[in-house]
C-alpha cells in the first residue's frame, strides 16, 4: 500500500477511540478511577464491574498507545454484554493497529451482524479487508460507511481509502474522482494527492503525477512528515529525471538518421 496506511491506522485510533461517547449503564454504579488507574488492581469486586469501566479503560489504555491492553479490556466488556455492536466495531479497530487484520475483519462483521446500520463498523471491516488486498468487497464496505453517513472530519479519509483501493483494481478514473473529492474536503490531504498521483501515473499523465507528488511532498513536510515527504519527493525525481531523458533521446533521433544518411 502507500503513505495511505499510517493514516488509516491513525484514523482507526481516532474511531476507536469513540467508545469515549459511548456509554452502557448497568444497575450496578459504575466504579471510579483515576486516569492512572487499573481495574484488576482495584480491591473491588469483579461482579461491580461495568461494561462502562472497562470500556474507559479501554480509551485510556488507547490514547497512552496501549493497544494490546485496549483490546484484553474490550474483551472483558464483552464478556459482560455478548451481544453489542459497538463493542466488536471498536475492539476490530484495535485489531487494526496492532496489524491483526483477519481479527479486525472478524469482529466488524460480527457488528454488522448485529447492528447492519453502523458506519464505524463498515469502516473498520473496509480497512482490515483493504489490508488484506480484499480490494473490491473492501470499496464496497467504504461506500456502504458512506451511504450511512460519518463526521464531516472523517468524510475526506473515507474518499482517499477508497479512492487508493480502485485504483488497486485499476479502476483510475474512480480513484482520481474518489481523491479529488478528498481534496475538495481536506486541502491539506496529503495523502489524498499522493494516491490521486499515482492513479494519474498508472494512466501514463506524467505532467498531472508530478504536480500531485509535489504538492503531496509539500504538505508532508509541512506537518512533519519526513519518510512520506521524502517519498513523494523521491517520485517527483524520478519522474523528472526520465522526463528529461525521454526528451533527450527524442532529439538524438534524428541526427543518428541524419548521420547514418550522410556516412
Amino acid at each position: 500500500m502507500s503513505s495511505i496506511s499510517k493514516v488509516m491506522l491513525s484514523f482507526s485510533v481516532a474511531i476507536a477511540l469513540l467508545i469515549e461517547g459511548f456509554s452502557i449503564r448497568n444497575d450496578v454504579q459504575a466504579v471510579q478511577y483515576s486516569s492512572s488507574s487499573n481495574l484488576q488492581n482495584q480491591a473491588i469486586s469483579i461482579a461491580q464491574i461495568t461494561v462502562e469501566d472497562w470500556l474507559w479503560q479501554a480509551v485510556e489504555k488507547a490514547n497512552r498507545g496501549d493497544f494490546r491492553g485496549a483490546i484484553s479490556d474490550l474483551d472483558r466488556a464483552i464478556e459482560l454484554h455478548p451481544n453489542n455492536a459497538r463493542l466488536y466495531a471498536n475492539r476490530a479497530g484495535l485489531y487494526l493497529m496492532v496489524d491483526e487484520f483477519e481479527r479486525a475483519e472478524a469482529d466488524a462483521t460480527r457488528a454488522i451482524a448485529l447492528s447492519p446500520y453502523q458506519a464505524l463498523a463498515f469502516f473498520n471491516r473496509a480497512a482490515a479487508r483493504h489490508y488484506l488486498k480484499k480490494y473490491q468487497p473492501a470499496i464496497e464496505d467504504y461506500t456502504q460507511a458512506l451511504n450511512l453517513g460519518v463526521p464531516g472530519d472523517t468524510l475526506a479519509v473515507l474518499y482517499f481509502s477508497r479512492g487508493e483501493a480502485r485504483r488497486m483494481i485499476r479502476d483510475l478514473t474512480g480513484s482520481i474522482a474518489d481523491n479529488t473529492t478528498a481534496i475538495q474536503i481536506d486541502p491539506t490531504s496529503g495523502e489524498a494527492y499522493d494516491n490521486r498521483g499515482l492513479a494519474y501515473l498508472d494512466q501514463g499523465d506524467t505532467e498531472h503525477a508530478i504536480a500531485d507528488f509535489q504538492k503531496a511532498a509539500e504538505l508532508f513536510n509541512a506537518r512533519g512528515d519526513q519518510a512520506n515527504y521524502r517519498a513523494a519527493l523521491a517520485r517527483v525525481q524520478k519522474l523528472q529525471m526520465s522526463r528529461h531523458d525521454t526528451k533527450s533521446r527524442s532529439i538524438k533521433a534524428p541526427l543518428h538518421k541524419i548521420l547514418k544518411v550522410m556516412f
